[in-house]
């Protein structure tokens, strides 16, 4: 069975949190999960962060569960312009 994912910067941007900031999480989360019919969304900077099994339960909520994890570029842009300079 193949099942497909998505991501939730198409909402909402993990590096600069400005954009998609006036998109709610329930939002988000509705339309991925119940509306469009995905099966799961990567991690993201919206979900609960303190504690492990919160966001496993949030996207229980709306019949997603974790596809994958994200990881910023921004560090490591960072660290380049810094070397380049």
């Amino acid at each position: 069975m193949i099942q497909f994912g998505t991501n939730p910067i198409a909402w909402a941007n993990d590096d600069d949190q400005t954009l998609g900031a006036d998109i709610p999480t329930e939002r988000i989360l509705d339309e991925a999960g119940r509306q469009i019919g995905f099966d799961g969304i990567e991690n993201g900077h919206r979900w609960p962060q303190d504690d492990p099994e919160a966001p496993r339960a949030l996207l229980a909520e709306y019949v997603l569960r974790f596809i994958s994890g994200r990881h910023s570029l921004n560090r490591h842009c960072q660290v380049v312009v810094r070397w380049v300079q």
